[in-house]
């Protein structure tokens, strides 16, 4: 594999990790460390493995130890799953769980009031 190839895929990698879950940095394993568990456990060992990969080809001479079916494998992992994620959906998810508790909360607060005035009498 050539390394302006490798690094086009890395490239590709870090902008939908950016695009995707917001995670930025300069480099993909800063990028791969704020993901954290977003990211499921079998695209964060493919991106363990491109990172690790990424440091041991920023030297000349490891450049021949690249295992180009272990890259493309672990390429196509990650992309393949980030493509599938959908930020304005995961957006709205959490709009939706944060009024769903402040809801949860609010009628918890009201069955709680009205407790208490049946207990002291006024209602």
């Amino acid at each position: 594999m050539q390394p302006e190839t490798f690094r086009t895929m890395i490239r590709r990698i870090e902008d939908l990790l950016s695009e995707k879950l917001g995670a930025r940095g300069p480099d993909l394993r800063t990028r791969l460390r704020r993901a954290g568990r977003r990211l499921p456990r079998n695209v964060r060992r493919a991106g363990a493995f491109l990172a690790e990969t990424e440091a041991r080809t920023s030297h000349p001479r490891h450049v021949h130890e690249i295992d180009d079916a272990g890259v493309a494998r672990a390429y196509e992992t990650m992309v393949a799953h980030l493509n599938a994620l959908d930020p304005k959906a995961r957006r709205r998810d959490r709009l939706m769980s944060a009024l769903t508790s402040v809801a949860l909360n609010a009628l918890l607060m009201a069955g709680a009031l009205a407790a208490w005035a049946w207990w002291r009498g006024l209602l």
